[in-house]
């Protein structure tokens, strides 16, 4: 669809436009490819709304009403609201398009720091209590120590990325990791740490018993995994997914312009 004002046409694009948090300017990101895209931008309640085209809308907590392993809102500098974890975690039930073969998981943290035996989980896909799984899950987001690192899973092992930087600092990071079937990526605040692991099996999504996505947890089973995982104990804002690896430069763009 063209339109003309002034006499300049401008081409509707699958574009969002948003305000650069560190300059100020406006930028265009392209959303082409996210199928799960929660801002938690609610403030209060107890859902994160998905605004991707799949509407697959996430839970806090184990229960419909508020309980205790609910994570609570907060207020974010740069946006409505994001939420606080310490021992509570949301669940987005399983759909087809959160199981990607190519697969970037995007999101802003701001943890504290953990027990050096626990590896908390930011974001989980599939890992579960039950018949021993509690190993990986099908793809993750977790911290090792104080630094970010990105996987992927076969189902008998897991291909991780270079580990980021430290990001437990009281600062809020945005933190990407990418898998294009034959690279696995991690980028804290839009520089890729490393030049990633070669890798090029399938993500498996089939071996897992529960394939709820997890954020702030590795299961979001009241911690029956922590003999090797544990809960994500700090703030999360704006977590995505997307069935396409992003490039470097779009992740540049993300970091700069989310």
């Amino acid at each position: 669809m063209k339109m003309s004002i002034t006499g300049v046409a401008f081409v509707a694009l699958s574009v969002c436009i948003s305000l650069d948090m560190f300059t100020g300017v406006a930028s265009a990101v392209s959303t082409t490819g996210i199928v799960g895209n929660w801002h938690m931008d609610e403030e209060r309640g107890q859902s994160v709304h998905d605004s991707s085209p799949y509407a697959n809308h996430g839970r806090l907590g184990s229960t419909r009403g508020r309980d205790g392993d609910d994570p609570s809102w907060i207020l974010r500098r740069f946006d409505t609201s994001a939420l606080n974890f310490d021992y509570d975690y949301v669940s987005i039930r399983n759909h087809r398009r959160l199981e990607p073969a190519k697969i970037t998981v995007e999101a802003w943290v701001r943890p504290v720091a953990s027990a050096p035996t626990v590896l908390p989980y930011i974001v989980a896909k599939g890992l579960s209590a039950q018949n021993n799984y509690c190993a990986f899950a099908s793809y993750a987001l977790y911290l090792v120590g104080e630094e970010p690192v990105f996987y992927i899973s076969d189902g008998t092992t897991y291909y991780s990325s270079p580990a980021g930087p430290d990001v437990v600092d009281g600062q809020w990071h945005h933190i990407v990791g990418t898998y294009d079937e034959q690279h696995i990526r991690i980028y804290v605040d839009g520089v890729e740490s490393g030049s990633g692991t070669v890798s090029s099996v399938p993500i498996n999504y089939s071996l897992f018993p529960v394939k709820k996505l997890i954020i702030g947890d590795a299961d979001g089973t009241n911690g029956r995994c922590t003999d090797y995982n544990g809960f994500y104990s700090g703030d999360i804002d704006e977590v995505r997914i997307w069935d396409r690896a992003l490039t470097a430069s779009e992740v540049v763009e993300r970091y700069q312009g989310d």
